[in-house]
């Protein structure tokens, strides 16, 4: 860092070497030996006044520049010069931002000559048209006396470089002066539209208010108003520059407090700095408002140089603070970039500001200071920028491929589960079907086997005896019956060989037609049975589905209900659902059987009624399936109340809409 820094500096010096002008050009200058000054407080002295004050009224000036301050006073500046002898010549002020130049000389008839000049004076007075002052002078060596004087008023800052040129000395001077100059906005200028490039590649703010800042501070201000190229486009844009050139410093600034926000990121890195940052914009914004309401530059000249070295200044000590902090441990050179980008302005700026207030002595090449500053500023800003992107891109690389293998591994997981649970399908409906084919081994062959022997000894039997065999020989055909049932429901259910076929149906019709199936066998076991509406409803469903999910429910309540037990259907609803129950009396079903039916799709296994009617526990299953598909679920609940036990098995279907 100290190492760039040094770098920087001799870079600096180099520059302001080579914007010097030549050896032969100041060979060919005439040469002025002495320019004495006087202020004019009151501004009411005539140039005989003057002429009339003893010499040691007035001070010599150090150099060939003279330095009027800020004030806005008047001066009368006396120039005196040595007489050639022959050629005539021009008399140069070497900045062209001076409110009123009267120039003051006397002819051959010892007559006052007098030339309005100045931004706000006779434009055609100029002898050439340029960023400065040129008036060509009559023949010196036939004037009478070696003096020239001039009454010089600036509002902004009264900087005066005197010259006097010879006709080939200031041919040269300028293309050289405006070759260098041409030279360093060109630099610049190129920045400029690498900077524009890069934010259409990036859309970043950062770059919006460093290019508003670069508009307002390096074009408007110094090239159009600090270097007076507003002055070749015309006397009326001149002025305009000129009254108005603060409010171009503060928009300036504004942008540069808000790209140094972004860049550095304040609000997160430097809360304290973001804080007195927007109490700078705010006397930023005042500056602004005041320089725009009208030509108040008596009371904002000195206002302006102060922000400017104190925002200059704030910004670089942030920048300083953030590499120290944050990045200097990290390896991050981009913001080391950014520093050596803010250095130049804030160290000429002040150079500047010291100067023109007497500290030091003032140069012509001091005001040339700036423009090599902003050169170098836009070069490492602009470098800081570029890497600031590659490090922004690469680390969106890397998050990218971050975000890419973590999609991989979500993916991967996800498949995994998928396998996981297909494979848990799998193995479930592999177990299903071996216990499938032990229901059909068993449960389907023991009664048929056992029906075939008893026919078979039919014949043998006696009345008696065979009357109690038919009973038998029923128990064994109902259990086949109910058996096959359940194993064709399923086949249907699994095979998908049953689509679903919503239909309007009335629920009292029924659910009395499922009923009428039973009779016989509730009659059989001496049940009452009920069925309860608390209104007439209709429902749109898969008739049968829902018809398999009522018999099988009901044909299990048969079976666990005691002789002389009830079995209550009961039918109500809401304005969205109908809701079916089927309460039994017996004993009341185990939170553990419930959570077995619920909460597994393995079949339960071998079950006996109250009657040794047997079940293998596919109905249940099936009727979890059938509500599945009809986008309902089965409840179960065990009660014991007053030494009244119940099972109740219910389940909601959605409601005709009307």
């Amino acid at each position: 860092m100290i190492r760039n820094a040094l770098i920087l500096f001799v870079f600096l010096i180099k520059s302001l070497y080579w914007m010097q002008s030549s050896a032969a050009e100041q060979g060919a200058r005439l040469l002025v030996n002495k320019v004495y000054s006087y202020p004019d407080r009151a501004g009411n002295l005539t140039v005989d006044d003057i002429v009339s004050l003893p010499q040691n009224q007035f001070r010599l000036n150090k150099g060939q520049v003279f330095n009027g301050g800020t004030k806005g006073d008047i001066w009368w500046l006396k120039i005196v010069y040595e007489n050639p002898g022959n050629a005539s010549a021009y008399l140069v002020f070497g900045y062209g931002n001076v409110d009123y130049l009267d120039i003051y000389y006397k002819n051959t008839q010892n007559k006052w000559v007098h030339i309005r000049s100045g931004t706000f004076g006779d434009y055609s007075s100029r002898a050439i048209l340029s960023t400065e002052f040129i008036h060509k002078l009559p023949d010196l060596s036939t004037a009478a006396g070696n003096n020239i004087y001039v009454k010089a008023k600036s509002v902004n800052t009264l900087i005066l470089p005197v010259k006097m040129e010879s006709e080939e000395a200031l041919t040269s001077i300028l293309i050289n002066k405006y070759i260098k100059e041409g030279l360093c906005i060109g630099i610049a200028t190129f920045i400029f539209f690498i900077n524009i490039f890069m934010y259409s590649l990036t859309r970043r703010k950062e770059y919006i208010y460093y290019l508003l800042r670069v508009v307002f501070l390096f074009y408007l201000y110094e090239v159009l108003y600090f270097n007076a190229y507003s002055a070749l486009i015309g006397d009326k844009f001149h002025q305009f520059i000129l009254i108005y050139a603060q409010a171009f410093v503060a928009l300036g600034f504004i942008f540069s407090i808000r790209f140094n926000n972004l860049f550095l990121n304040l609000k997160t890195n430097l809360p304290q700095a973001k804080k007195f940052f927007d109490v700078i914009t705010f006397f930023w914004v005042a500056l602004f408002c005041l320089t725009v309401i009208g030509d108040n530059r008596y009371f904002t000249n000195t206002f302006t140089h102060i922000l400017l070295l104190v925002t200059s200044l704030a910004i670089l000590i942030s920048s300083f603070y953030i590499i120290i902090r944050k990045n200097y441990k990290s390896g991050d050179n981009f913001i080391g970039l950014y520093v050596l980008g803010w250095l130049p302005i804030p160290l000429s700026c002040t150079y500047v500001v010291l100067a023109l207030k007497g500290v030091f002595e003032l140069e012509e090449n001091s005001i040339k200071m700036l423009l090599i500053a902003s050169i170098l500023e836009g070069v490492f800003i602009s470098l800081a920028l570029i890497g600031n992107n590659i490090k922004m891109l690469n680390k969106g690389k890397l998050e990218a491929e971050l975000r890419n293998y973590q999609l991989v591994k979500e993916r991967n997981q996800f498949l995994e589960e998928k396998i996981k649970e297909r494979t848990h399908e799998l193995q479930t409906s592999n177990d299903f079907k071996n216990k499938l084919i032990s229901i059909i081994s068993h449960d389907l062959r023991s009664p048929l086997s056992s029906l075939n022997l008893t026919l078979q000894l039919a014949y043998k039997l006696e009345a008696s005896q065979l009357s109690k065999m038919l009973d038998n020989i029923r128990k064994n055909t109902e259990t086949v019956r109910t058996t096959i049932d359940s194993l064709l429901n399923w086949a249907v259910q699994q095979m998908n060989m049953e689509k679903s076929h919503p239909e309007l149906i009335e629920v009292e019709s029924f659910i009395n037609e499922q009923i009428n199936v039973y009779r016989e066998l509730m009659t059989f076991k001496d049940l009452s049975f009920s069925i309860v509406y608390s209104d007439s409803f209709k429902i749109f469903v898969d008739k049968g589905q829902l018809a398999l999910v009522i018999r099988n429910l009901i044909d299990n309540a048969i079976k666990f209900t005691p002789q002389n037990g009830s079995i209550d259907v009961i039918i109500s609803g809401s304005e969205q659902k109908v809701q079916f129950a089927i309460c039994n009396t017996g004993n009341a079903i185990s939170n553990d059987t419930i959570d077995r039916i619920l909460n597994s799709n393995e079949v339960l296994g071998e079950s006996y009624g109250t009657l040794r009617e047997k079940g293998v526990g596919l109905g249940l299953q099936l009727c979890k399936e059938s509500l599945r598909n009809m986008g309902s679920e089965l409840f179960i609940e065990g009660i014991s109340e007053n030494s009244i036990e119940k099972t109740v098995f219910s389940f909601e279907i959605q409601r005709m809409k009307s």
